[in-house]
């Protein structure tokens, strides 16, 4: 009798193993729930180490022939780019052909810095103050559309004031990429696109990343897509000599994780110019800095991330990088819609599931302090607010843009998640000048709001 128990238990035992889904299982049902195979979709590449965990294509690389994606094709990366270009300019550092350090009138003397001093660096990591082109009135939906040149982008912003003096904070601004190009060109002799295709892609094997021109004739090429007014569309047209070093190439999750592979294994440079890469600075406001040479410092439950967010006309992108775990998380979408907009968080989860941790925050109330002094209105910018409220001992937060009320849940005695996020709420001292509370992404992305 004992033995027959015994061996019905162990048969048990092994259907519910068999039952339990694998990490690549739980990786695919989750990212089949994201993109449904009759839409646009994405390409997916999760590793650790040279172990790929996950590789699939999901949806439809064209709509109106019902094309599958599939994983050798290459989208707009978009500000991916950026990590690119940096890099570009980290190992002419090494190379001894320049020195970020230096101010970049050294390499454009023309350059207008309004009597400022403006190092390479200070470009590289977004700590230069030079106001973003893509915010200029009339430009993206524009004059976007029209062919450009280098010269003709950095006229669009080189005139215009500092928006804060060097160093003084980080502001994200497409328009210093623009200026590290010029140096690239000027200092190689070569176009950016060539320099970037001798410097890394060859020597990486990224033979299908490039700079995506619209004219060329480029096999495995992706559709991209929007939604307007609840209808799916083709992605409006622009001109890609527009974003040109910060956000016009194209590439495929593959190339991207040979990208990120080259980075750690030393292939792209010596592991010290890595860490300058990948290292904070003190700002002149005491802050440090979140973003590095083209990537957001960031920090998830204790691991230590590098990541940054693509997005343009009909694409977006999001690559994450946990360097002392090894593990990487890139996505590649021809799908632009509301949902998508959140792929830092998605990112976030999935590399909770890799990392076998909770994807999500306990929902816990918050700290008994906090139910009385982060109710309020809260200035969120550009006009628009948010509001904090409390309902019993639960806080709640309603968006500029949705009259949803959203919870918040506790971090610490002094933080609260946003509705099952890892995004922290935070109150800051009343001197603080910056303002008055600071949502914090994992990813090392920061806003302040001031109270009303």
């Amino acid at each position: 009798m004992i033995k027959t128990l015994l061996f019905i238990s162990l048969l048990m035992v092994s259907h519910a193993t068999l039952a339990v889904k694998s990490l690549p299982q739980k990786l695919d049902e989750y990212f089949s729930q994201l993109y449904q195979a009759d839409m646009p979709g994405a390409s997916v590449l999760i590793a650790k180490g040279d172990k790929i965990i996950l590789h699939k294509a999901y949806g439809l690389a064209d709509v109106e022939h019902q094309i599958p994606l599939t994983t050798d094709m290459h989208f707009r990366i978009a500000s991916l780019t950026k990590q690119i270009t940096s890099s570009a300019i980290l190992k002419l550092h090494q190379d001894g052909l320049i020195n970020v350090n230096d101010p970049v009138t050294k390499y454009l003397p023309d350059y207008n810095t309004h009597g400022h001093t403006i190092t390479l660096e200070h470009l590289a990591t977004n700590r230069s103050g030079i106001p973003d082109y893509t915010l200029v009135e009339g430009f993206i939906r524009g004059r976007d559309i029209m062919p450009t040149n280098i010269d003709k982008l950095i006229a669009e912003f080189s005139a215009k004031p500092l928006d804060f003096p060097p160093n003084e904070r980080e502001a994200y601004s497409s328009s210093n990429f623009i200026v590290l190009a010029k140096v690239i060109e000027t200092i190689t002799g070569k176009s950016y696109e060539d320099y970037l295709k001798a410097a890394f892609f060859d020597e990486l094997g990224m033979k299908d990343t490039a700079y995506g021109r619209l004219e060329k004739i480029m096999p495995g090429r992706v559709s991209g897509y929007e939604v307007k007014d609840g209808e799916l569309i083709n992605a409006p047209y622009i001109s890609m000599t527009a974003p040109h070093a910060a956000g016009a190439l194209r590439s495929t999750t593959m190339d991207m994780y040979r990208w990120q592979r080259g980075l750690l294994g030393g292939k792209v440079f010596e592991p010290k110019k890595l860490q300058r890469a990948w290292s904070q600075q003190i700002l002149n406001d005491g802050y440090d800095s979140t973003y590095g040479y083209g990537w957001f410092i960031g920090e998830l439950s204790g691991h230590r991330t590098l990541s940054h967010a693509g997005g343009i006309s009909g694409f977006v992108s999001y690559s994450a990088l946990l360097p002392a775990e090894d593990i990487h998380v890139i996505i590649l979408s021809n799908f632009i819609n509301p949902n998508m907009s959140e792929l830092f968080h998605y990112t976030a989860q999935v590399i909770k599931m890799v990392l076998g941790e909770p994807i999500s925050p306990a929902q816990r109330s918050a700290h008994k302090s906090l139910l009385t002094t982060m109710p309020g209105e809260y200035d969120y910018g550009g006009g628009m607010t948010s509001i904090i409220s409390r309902k019993g001992d639960d806080l709640f937060m309603t968006l500029p843009w949705s009259d949803k009320a959203y919870p918040l849940y506790y971090a610490d005695e002094n933080r609260v998640y946003f509705d099952g996020t890892w995004s922290t709420l935070k109150l800051l001292p009343k001197e603080n000048f910056r303002g008055d509370m600071v949502l914090e992404r994992w990813n090392g992305e920061r806003t302040f709001l001031k109270r009303k």
